[in-house]
């Protein structure tokens, strides 16, 4: 089978908070696919864009489902973040997402990452971007404490930050394929972090189809 839509698994504590608008409810869903490795699990695998064609096994389910609010933790200016590897270069929905980090508290309104500056991953040596006051800010999908662009660890959740469209996706190294990477970040300001499930346990999804 292709993607299923589950629309009634039930909310977690802080995605009933969120003040959502139609749209941002519609939009904003994310998406698992079963792990063959881990056979009781759906592992993270995207946030739902419309326009993308998923693969087999794939399940989207409401971002209320699986929000679990910001991190107990304030994470000081010099800390070290990553955009996950595979970051996307199509943000066309990202306003969406921005506004459940404003409904959750974050900051928005400017990059929280350092502007115009990231390190490279292998030296720790800055290199100037541009755009970050002009490039609209969008979700971005990090990994914090990391030097380098990585999947999400095992166990860990996944994690997202308000950071500007061209730290998100900078074409480092002009790379072909691999947008956002060969790079680190720090914040500008301290923060806080949103979180969301990274596996779904998959006697809960089996629930909601039924």
């Amino acid at each position: 089978m292709g993607i299923s839509f589950l629309t009634s698994m039930p909310f977690t504590e802080e995605g009933a908070k969120l003040a959502l608008t139609a749209e941002t409810e519609h939009l904003c869903r994310v998406v698992y696919r079963s792990d063959s490795e881990l056979p009781d699990k759906y592992k993270f695998y995207d946030f739902w864009n419309p326009e993308t064609n998923y693969p087999e096994n794939c399940v989207a389910v409401p971002v209320r489902s699986v929000f679990h609010g910001l991190t107990t933790a304030t994470y000081p200016v010099g800390t070290v973040f990553a955009n996950v590897v595979g970051s996307s270069n199509d943000k066309s929905h990202g306003h969406a997402w921005i506004s459940i980090l404003a409904a959750a508290g974050l900051d928005c309104t400017t990059c929280c990452a350092e502007a115009n500056i990231v390190y490279d991953s292998q030296s720790g040596a800055v290199v100037h971007t541009h755009g970050c006051a002009t490039s609209g800010i969008i979700d971005g999908h990090i990994v914090l404490d990391s030097h380098r662009s990585i999947p999400i660890p095992y166990g860990g959740y996944v994690c997202m930050l308000p950071i500007c469209n061209e730290h998100n996706v900078f074409n480092y190294n002009s790379h072909p394929y691999y947008f956002g990477t060969g790079f680190y970040m720090k914040p500008r300001r301290a923060t806080r972090v949103a979180v969301f499930s990274n596996y779904l346990q998959l006697s809960a999804i089996q629930t909601t189809m039924n």
